[in-house]
């Protein structure tokens, strides 16, 4: 695979651009995932795409060799605090994860944003936490990258869950 200089892409995947057929890389191949049902999706995009809402501060997007996509969500809890007080809701802080209508909404944001994916790249369930990833754990590397094998086996246990269901 090539880019418009003849140079090759090193290992990055691509996509056609423009009319010429140029590719430019989207994502490194190493990073992408391959769900049980053959299809490739690359979770940094929908990470970004996920990230720009102002309820997200962070998301780790797993799906590798599982039948659907699901995410880890860290949301913003001040912005979550602003809405509940325009809702009417009395808690705040950590305690608005545990409200099912909290959580609906978080859905309902994250539907909102990737209603223009593939319907294999999708998020279709979440897992909502309250501990920001960090370079101390072992989350995120130096120039904060996740470290998705870490995230992985730290919450196993509510991955498992997700898609035992």
């Amino acid at each position: 695979m090539t880019c418009m200089g003849g140079r090759p892409l090193m290992g990055l995947g691509s996509k056609i651009f423009d009319p010429y057929e140029a590719r430019l890389p989207i994502e490194r191949i190493k990073e992408l995932y391959k769900t049980s049902n053959g299809k490739y999706v690359a979770p940094q995009a929908i990470e970004m795409l996920m990230s720009a809402d102002k309820y997200i501060h962070q998301i780790a997007v797993i799906g590798d060799q599982r039948k659907f996509v699901g995410a880890i969500i860290i949301p913003d809890i001040e912005a979550l605090n602003q809405y509940a007080e325009q809702k009417g809701i009395a808690c705040r802080g950590k305690a608005l994860l545990a409200r099912d209508d909290i959580f609906r909404f978080l859905e309902s944001r994250v539907e909102e944003r990737q209603k223009d994916l593939a319907s294999y790249e999708k998020i279709k369930r979440i897992i909502l936490v309250d501990t920001p990833f960090s370079m101390e754990m072992g989350e995120l590397t130096d120039t904060l990258k996740l470290r998705r094998e870490v995230i992985l086996e730290r919450y196993k246990e509510v991955i498992e869950a997700i898609y035992a269901e």
